[in-house]
């Protein structure tokens, strides 16, 4: 296995690029694929992907030495996210009009301020978490997981069963708060109220199960992966059995708990598609992390592994554009599906190595090195007051 830094394990960074790719392709249905392009694929788990995969990672990175510098890791996980955020934001403002920056009567100035310091998914109404660039609502919600993470890391000797149950409660709190006021699930003419989907799908407190999940994962797989050194045939049947009950998963987890919905809970048959996707990615997630089969030695070729480091820039990017040539619809009526939708990843794969390159990359370390000025000065401003 190829492992460039602590936080970058090559066959997960790769794995990655096909999660956002989930995204690119499910935003893009109905402009530049056809609406009913692999219809019964629920393309929106590649953020629940992410979700596990962070849990993961900040575990492998985190599990020996602890997080003992809580603004430390706090600023580390900020500047990681923040400068790609604002600038896909800059991005936005540039290429699309005033109309389309905050929709609904909501307060635009709580929701700019909500959306800048990615607190938005925290407000279970459309036209808050979803306000200027969409996707951003995610981030919003992992920033609450970086907030819980040390606290679930430092509570190991409780037991998984207890931090288990606390994230469960979490989730169920929500909904039973979804069964009992019922909003309107989605709606665009409910754009400015509370909606089903803001108290369960882009909720932290329901979602960040899938993020325990990612941390359960690395628990066990890092227990047993000295085991499957070197076993090139028995780790390759594992990845396989991974992509086949990835392909399982998808075909059948969802329609069973949609059925169950329409019979019982529609707010309950969600959190049950997000548990069983975190168990699911958790496994597929540990299976590539020991990365000794066939499909992890593809999967470390250099340029998926490229691909992989950009597909943050390319999840933020990809809606601004669909949303700009969704406003001129009526020039792509000659051009096939194929072709508007190859193009149009061409444009945002380069886009995203661009941002990726020279602001992302650089762009971290240099506000890192800011919040840390900023706690040296404070320290000693600290010192010299009370002298």
């Amino acid at each position: 296995m190829g492992v460039v830094s602590r936080e970058r394990i090559e066959t997960l960074t790769s794995l990655r690029f096909f999660a956002a790719l989930a995204i690119v392709i499910l935003h893009s249905k109905g402009l530049l694929l056809p609406a009913d392009f692999l219809k019964d694929v629920p393309l929106n788990a590649g953020v629940s992907f992410f979700f596990v995969l962070s849990g993961f990672i900040l575990s492998h990175v985190y599990s020996q030495k602890g997080v003992n510098d809580f603004y430390g890791f706090i600023t580390s996980r900020v500047a990681r996210v923040w400068p790609a955020h604002l600038a896909a934001l800059i991005i936005f403002l540039a290429v699309l009009p005033v109309s389309e920056w905050v929709v609904g009567d909501v307060n635009a100035y709580l929701a700019t301020a909500a959306n800048f310091f990615l607190v938005h998914a925290l407000i279970p109404i459309p036209a808050y978490y979803f306000s200027y660039n969409g996707p951003s609502w995610s981030i919003s919600t992992e920033l609450v997981f970086y907030f819980v993470f040390p606290f679930l890391l430092a509570t190991s000797k409780l037991g998984l069963a207890i931090r288990w149950f606390a994230v469960i409660a979490s989730g169920m709190l929500m909904v039973a708060i979804g069964d009992a006021i019922n909003p309107e699930y989605f709606s665009v003419e409910r754009f400015g109220e509370v909606s089903g989907n803001g108290l369960i799908y882009i909720s932290p407190f329901v979602r960040v199960q899938e993020f325990f999940a990612g941390m359960l994962g690395f628990y066990v797989f890092s227990r047993i992966k000295s085991h499957l050194f070197g076993r090139v045939f028995i780790c390759t049947a594992l990845e396989f059995s991974a992509v086949f009950f990835l392909i399982v998963f998808f075909s059948r987890v969802g329609s069973l708990a949609y059925a169950f919905g329409d019979r019982h809970s529609l707010y309950l048959a969600n959190f049950a598609i997000y548990i069983a996707d975190g168990v699911m990615f958790s496994f597929i997630i540990g299976v590539f992390y020991v990365a000794q089969g066939l499909f992890s030695k593809v999967l470390s070729f250099w340029f998926l592994v490229v691909l992989g480091e950009i597909s943050f820039s390319m999840y933020l990017l990809h809606q601004i554009f669909v949303r700009v040539i969704a406003r001129h619809a009526e020039l792509l009526e000659i051009v096939p599906y194929w072709a508007r939708f190859v193009v149009f990843l061409i444009f945002v794969v380069a886009l995203s190595y661009a941002m990726w390159r020279f602001v992302e990359t650089p762009a971290r370390f240099r506000l890192k090195m800011i919040f840390d000025f900023v706690r040296s000065r404070s320290r000693y401003l600290a010192v010299r007051n009370s002298a």
